[in-house]
């Protein structure tokens, strides 16, 4: 037997903490070149997993997503979040596809200090990234 390494280790010590024994994920390929996944878990030992048609799978993956979108925020999010005014500001720019250099020269700030801001506001709307956090910014009407 091969011995795994500390990431491999933990990656498995992580998924039993959540009652997860076994499970497949699906690549699908989407737009530009990229690849999304969609992974089925299961407490179970072992799980049978049927021929699959990548259309399909495509399918069941813009399925989720849509009714993901649509169900009502509130479900998603707790709390009111209070973004700074500069915060707001370098996001509401974000939005228009400022880079942060261009936002810091329209602000007279440094490049650095906006990304300060832009940090922080991804933080408190619980984005993953920017672009996603410009989406719930909007969608709270928050810029």
């Amino acid at each position: 037997m091969r011995k795994s390494s500390r990431e491999v280790r933990q990656f498995y010590s992580e998924a039993t903490d959540f009652g997860i024994r076994s499970g497949v994920s699906i690549p699908i390929r989407t737009s530009y070149g990229r690849t999304a996944m969609i992974t089925l878990a299961s407490d179970r030992r072992r799980v049978e997993v049927p021929p699959w048609d990548p259309m399909q799978a495509a399918l069941a993956l813009a399925y989720i997503h849509v009714h993901l979108s649509l169900a009502s925020a509130s479900s998603f999010k707790t709390g009111d979040v209070t973004l700074s005014t500069q915060e707001a500001i370098s996001l509401s720019w974000s939005s228009y596809g400022k880079s942060m250099n261009v936002i810091a020269d329209l602000l007279g700030i440094k490049p650095r200090t906006v990304q300060f801001y832009l940090d922080n506001a991804r933080d408190k709307l619980g984005a993953s990234n920017l672009q996603h956090a410009v989406r719930i910014a909007m969608e709270k009407e928050l810029i």
